[in-house]
C-alpha cells in the first residue's frame, strides 16, 4: 500500500491550519500538506513521529502527512488513503462480512452525494461509504472526532439511495488491532451518532480494524463489534462538558453571590452539566446576551469560550471530572460553580492551553470512552 522507502521520518511540531502542519524532516523545519479534516487531538502532539511522502512539483507544502505514531503504532492520518486500502482489502477478500464482492467503480454520484465505492457481487450491487477512524482508546474507536455535517449527510443519502437493485452500507477503518468495539461518536456529534443508529437497520454498517507492520504493510484485518446498545442508552441529549476560555490579562472579576475574584491570566476550564437538552446549554455560553444566573454566566459575557467538550452519559460525571481536573491544573478558583455540590470548585486553571496537554487530552478520552470500555468489558 505504501512502501517505507518513499516515505521520510519526521517530528510533528505544530498544526498551522486545518491542512497545513509544521513539522522537522532531515533536521530542517519544513511545511506539510495533512489530508485529514479530523481534529486529531489524541495524536498531533508536539514532538510525535510522524512519516511523510515528498510531493514533487513546486508546492509551497513540500510534503504531505501519512502516519503519526501513537503508543509506538503507526496510525494512518491520510485519509485519501483509506479508499484505496478499502478497495485493497475487498478485492483480496480480507473483510469477511464483503468476500466475493469486486469493485466494480470508484466515486458513485446519487442522492446529491459522491460515495466512495461500487462493489458488485454476482446480480448484486453495494455501494459502500468508507471513513477513516484514528480516534481510540485501548480497545474502542468511535468515529467522528469533530461534528460532522458531511458525514450526516452520507447516512441520509445512503438511506435513500438504497433500493431493490442497491444495497448500500458504510464502512469504518480503525488503525489500531487492539480495538474490539465501535461505536459512532455521541460525544463529539450527537446528531452523526442517531442517524446511524436510525440508519442501521436500512443500510449495513461495518467497523474492521487494521494493523501495520514496521513497514507500514498490512499486517492484520479483523472485524470489531459495534454495540448498538450502548448508543441507544444514551437517550436524552445530557451529560457534563468541559468549557475552555482564554484569559489573557489579569482581571479582578465580580461573580454574583461568591464576589469579586481575581482571574491571573492563563486559560480556564469550566465543567458544566445538564440533565437534558446539553447542546442548548452549551451554546448558551457563547451568547454574551443572557440573563446571569449562573457563575459561569459572568464569565462567560467577558471572555467568550473557544472550546467544548461534551462527554454525554445517562450519569454525569461532573463532580468526577473536576475531581480529577484539580490534580493536573495550576491554579482554581474557590467556589466557583460548586454552589450545589461538594466539591470545591468547578473552574480551573492553566497556564498553557490545556489541548496541547497530553495528561488532558487523556483524561478526557477515559470519560468519553473508558468509561465505556469497561462497561463493554464487562457485559
Amino acid at each position: 500500500m505504501v512502501d517505507k522507502k518513499e516515505l521520510r521520518e519526521g517530528i510533528f511540531i505544530s498544526r498551522v491550519n486545518r491542512f497545513v502542519c509544521e513539522c522537522v524532516i532531515d533536521g530542517k523545519r519544513v511545511f506539510a500538506h495533512l489530508p485529514n479534516s479530523g481534529r486529531l487531538l489524541e495524536i498531533l502532539f508536539k514532538g510525535v513521529k510522524i512519516y511523510a511522502l515528498r510531493i514533487s512539483g513546486k508546492s509551497i507544502l513540500q510534503y504531505r502527512l501519512i502516519f503519526a505514531e501513537k503508543e509506538g503504532m503507526p496510525i494512518l492520518i491520510d485519509t485519501n488513503l483509506t479508499n484505496i486500502i478499502a478497495k485493497h482489502l475487498i478485492e483480496k477478500n480480507m473483510i469477511p462480512s464483503l468476500k466475493g464482492y469486486s469493485v466494480s467503480k470508484k466515486e458513485v454520484s446519487l442522492e446529491g452525494n459522491r460515495f466512495d465505492l461500487l462493489l458488485e457481487r454476482a446480480q448484486e450491487k453495494l455501494i459502500i461509504e468508507v471513513k477513516n477512524s484514528t480516534l481510540f482508546w485501548k480497545s474502542l474507536s468511535m468515529f467522528p472526532d469533530c461534528e460532522t455535517k458531511r458525514g450526516k449527510k452520507h447516512i441520509e443519502g445512503l438511506v435513500k439511495a438504497k433500493d431493490d437493485k442497491t444495497d448500500c452500507g458504510i464502512l469504518f477503518i480503525v488503525s489500531s488491532p487492539k480495538v474490539t468495539h465501535f461505536l459512532p461518536d455521541f460525544h463529539n456529534d450527537y446528531a452523526f451518532s442517531k442517524e446511524l443508529l436510525k440508519a442501521k437497520d436500512v443500510i449495513r454498517v461495518y467497523a474492521i480494524c487494521v494493523g501495520f507492520d514496521s513497514d507500514f504493510s498490512i499486517s492484520e484485518v479483523k472485524e470489531i463489534k459495534i454495540p448498538w446498545e450502548v448508543l441507544a442508552e444514551v437517550g436524552e441529549d445530557s451529560g457534563a462538558y468541559l468549557l475552555i476560555m482564554n484569559v489573557s490579562e489579569n482581571r479582578n472579576l465580580l461573580i454574583g453571590a461568591i464576589g469579586e475574584k481575581f482571574l491571573r491570566k492563563g486559560y480556564y476550564v469550566y465543567v458544566g452539566s445538564a440533565r437534558k437538552n446539553l447542546k442548548n446549554r452549551i451554546s448558551r455560553h457563547f451568547k454574551r446576551q443572557k440573563k446571569l444566573h449562573w457563575h459561569i454566566d459572568f464569565l462567560t459575557i467577558n471572555f467568550r469560550p473557544f472550546f467544548v467538550f461534551p462527554v454525554r452519559a445517562q450519569e454525569s460525571y461532573e463532580c468526577e471530572i473536576a475531581y480529577e481536573l484539580s490534580k493536573i491544573s495550576d491554579w482554581s478558583i474557590l467556589a466557583f460553580g460548586s454552589s450545589d455540590c461538594s466539591c470545591e470548585t468547578h473552574l480551573f486553571g492553566f497556564e498553557n492551553n490545556p489541548m496541547d496537554s497530553l495528561e488532558f487530552i487523556n483524561l478526557l478520552l477515559y470519560f468519553r470512552m473508558g468509561i465505556l470500555e469497561k462497561q463493554l468489558q464487562n457485559n
